[in-house]
């Protein structure tokens, strides 16, 4: 295995940036339609498992750190607002408007794409198969790959303009990691919610600052739809294992658990790079080519906004 250390910065480099040119577009659509992006997410996993219908339970397979309770209620809050329907059975299934609204998004998306054609670089095709071969590798890799599999449902096919091609692969690569995450922590037989809290006291290669307190972690990843009494066991867990030890209500991590977070970020790594297939003139020359694309992209003012799709 390479580690290619560069890749993830430019890869989120470039989906900000091709995101400037159809995220205020796609947001001032949400909201002449009284939806919010919490909706665009609940949608596309639902037509990523269309046409099977889409449970808080599937989703937990693919976002393990989440309260399946708080995904249920993702999904009754986009069927309020009328893009899926519930089919009473705990399963759900977009609707009209929401196909609508999801031909919308991804119509947004291939327009930009499609406009800045004449703009990025020329060696922007050759990039698209290079990521598409990585992609591919990465697809046959030998661990669990649901969030892989989720991105790939979105693929817009070998005759898109190589900018979408670009656009899907980046983000299916940037979503592999999540896949090579947990199967680096799967093995020790923690929580979802726990191993996230370990990380975030751990305080490395997350974002924020680091937190010491089930109450400051509660407060961080309030989102996650834990609470800081489920935060308060995980940590009291992690210490019975002997990877944080406790000062009052605060906790770190012992040279035990430090070993540990730091071989599992080791084993992401192993599982993320260790399926690429370029060798290293290839992968020097994606990355030449993604840093071209990265700067031509960034060239106007940007949005910040969730990147749909």
């Amino acid at each position: 295995m390479t580690k290619q250390d560069w890749f993830l910065p430019l890869a989120y480099d470039i989906a900000q940036a091709f995101a400037q040119h159809y995220v205020p577009a796609l947001d001032a659509e949400l909201t002449a339609r009284g939806l919010g992006w919490p909706d665009v997410g609940a949608l596309q996993a639902a037509m990523a498992a269309d046409p099977a219908p889409l449970t808080a339970a599937r989703n937990a397979a693919r976002v393990p750190y989440h309260a399946e309770a708080a995904l249920e209620a993702e999904l009754a809050a986009a069927a309020a607002h009328g893009v899926l329907a519930a089919d009473g059975r705990g399963g759900y299934r977009p609707t009209d408007l929401g196909r609508e609204v999801y031909r919308t998004a991804m119509g947004l998306v291939a327009q930009t794409a499609a406009k800045l054609s004449d703009r990025v670089p020329a060696g922007t095709g050759r990039l698209a198969d290079l990521l598409g071969q990585v992609v591919a590798a990465c697809e046959a890799a030998d661990i669990d790959t649901p969030s892989l599999a989720f991105s790939r449902t979105f693929d817009p096919g070998p005759g898109a303009p190589p900018m979408a091609r670009v656009r899907r692969y980046n983000q299916d690569l940037i979503i592999f990691r999540d896949d090579a995450h947990v199967a680096a922590w799967r093995p020790y037989g923690v929580s979802g919610h726990a191993w996230e809290a370990f990380s975030h006291v751990w305080g490395d290669n997350v974002w924020g600052d680091r937190v010491a307190t089930a109450a400051a972690l509660a407060e961080k990843l309030g989102f996650r739809g834990y609470g800081e009494a489920e935060y308060a066991a995980a940590l009291a867990d992690l210490a019975a294992r002997g990877w944080l030890a406790a000062d009052g209500d605060a906790y770190g991590l012992t040279d035990a658990g430090r070993a540990l977070r730091e071989a599992a970020e080791d084993a992401t790594d192993a599982h993320f790079f260790g399926p690429w297939p370029l060798g290293a003139a290839e992968a020097a020359e994606m990355r030449g080519l993604m840093e071209a694309l990265r700067d031509a992209l960034a060239a106007d003012g940007g949005a910040s906004a969730p990147a749909a799709g």
